[in-house]
């Protein structure tokens, strides 16, 4: 049994090197140029199954899926290589060249993403049920790493305690940041107006995600409604841009402890919409502890400056709720988390309000929000995730320990992890 890891509050963003020591295997499919993946289709709706399926429906193309019989697990299932995924699209129509096993249990993969070895771990649970089962991307915090991940969150014993068919869980892997005096280089993400922390050409972790999406898709074939994506951290704030980024493919995104940068700096350039490209349901759970991530923000003058700016939780509900994404059109309360001021260290100040939701959505979307009460910046131990104690969140004591919010039950679920599946189960894509 593993104890629960804390991540304090007042070193979220402190650093420490990681060595990158997987070696990439060649694929043994060579590389096809210019496959056209559908880029306009005429409905959103479609585009997600028809990219996701074309190599797979295509008579006589080369690039169609090495399967062996019907079983996953039975034989190593080479990546496809289709041509190169564009640098900083964001929205590339091509698998990129890998290679993976999909045995049942743990299966250390990589992949080339322009021009770079990434890496990432694939979970099949034992009841895995293709066209069935879902999938949950879970990205790791910084400093923080693929397999750190899997053990803090618990995600892949999760999903093995669950009933029939239990989805499979994928873990990608950040690169290092540049690094510079006051932190050495460390394994994070390139998530909205962070391009500048990292070696440039920085990374398009935003496409590498949707490469592993849709490769996943093209060999343990989940049920392209049920894409999932969530995060801790700074994967939390990957998390989000994923959901914008990819709303053609993420059906829900949970992003616990760092909301979505609407904005690069007070009153900055703000992010595109993601209502185009299609709906995503979007849950927020935060501790309401002082410094950083905090759920009301960050903004030290001056403003606008992207390095020292952190949008609020308030923000990240109008963003989802609004005409031009999910087009909700009832919010539970008018009432918001953060006052809207700062205090002199930059921090935002928050309100009473501990729970907040919209729903009457389009698609069957929603947005809900959750403040937990004493909580702080750690990944608290959930029921069937290989930890202990257990944290209810449904409890009277309301310390850092044992955080609380009133306004959870057995149906929203009292565990971190509990939470987020029954969101993700209520949410698949329409």
């Amino acid at each position: 049994m593993k104890p629960p890891v804390a991540t304090p509050a007042s070193s979220w963003w402190q650093s420490i090197p990681l060595s990158l020591t997987t070696v990439a295997r060649k694929s043994r499919i060579p590389a096809v140029s210019g496959v056209t993946i559908f880029p306009h289709p005429s409905a959103h709706e479609k585009r997600q199954h028809r990219e996701m399926n074309f190599l797979k429906s295509q008579p006589g193309n080369p690039c169609k899926p090495a399967r062996l019989g019907g079983a996953i697990g039975l034989t190593a299932v080479i990546l496809l290589s289709c041509g190169s995924c564009g640098g900083g699209s964001s929205r590339s129509s091509h698998l990129a060249a890998g290679s993976c096993t999909f045995n049942p249990g743990d299966n250390s993969c990589t992949m080339q993403h322009d021009s770079t070895s990434r890496q990432y771990i694939v979970h099949i649970p034992p009841q895995y049920v293709q066209n069935s089962s879902a999938l949950i991307v879970a990205l790791h915090p910084a400093p923080g790493t693929d397999t750190g991940f899997a053990q803090l969150s618990g995600w892949s014993s999760y999903a093995d305690a669950l009933p029939s068919p239990q989805p499979a869980v994928i873990y990608p892997q950040g690169l290092l940041t540049a690094g510079s005096g006051a932190e050495t280089p460390h394994p994070a993400w390139n998530a909205f107006f962070s391009c500048r922390i990292f070696p440039q050409p920085c990374p398009d972790d935003s496409d590498f995600i949707r490469q592993i999406i849709l490769t996943a898709q093209a060999n343990i074939h989940m049920d392209p409604n049920k894409v999932y994506v969530t995060g801790f951290s700074l994967g939390s704030l990957m998390t989000g841009r994923v959901a914008v980024d990819q709303a053609d493919l993420v059906a829900a995104a949970a992003q616990y402890e760092f909301p979505l940068d609407t904005e690069d700096g007070l009153g900055g350039t703000p992010i595109p919409d993601a209502g185009a490209n299609g709906k995503v349901a979007a849950i927020y759970i935060d501790g309401d502890h002082a410094g950083g991530p905090n759920m009301c923000g960050y903004a030290l003058p001056p403003q606008p400056n992207g390095s020292l700016y952190q949008s609020s939780v308030d923000q990240d509900m109008s963003y989802w709720a609004s005409a031009q994404n999910n087009n909700c059109s009832v919010l539970s309360t008018t009432s918001n988390f953060c006052t809207g001021a700062y205090t002199s260290a930059g921090w935002g100040i928050q309100t009473a309000l501990t729970e907040k939701h919209a729903s009457s959505c389009s698609h069957g979307t929603a947005v809900q929000i959750y403040k937990l009460l004493s909580g702080t910046h750690q990944y608290y131990c959930s029921n069937n995730s290989g930890c202990s104690p257990v944290v209810h969140f449904n409890n009277s004591v309301c310390n850092s320990t044992t955080p609380c919010n009133p306004s959870l039950n057995s149906t929203t679920g009292t565990t971190l992890n509990d939470i987020i599946w029954n969101f993700f189960v209520a949410h698949p894509k329409q």
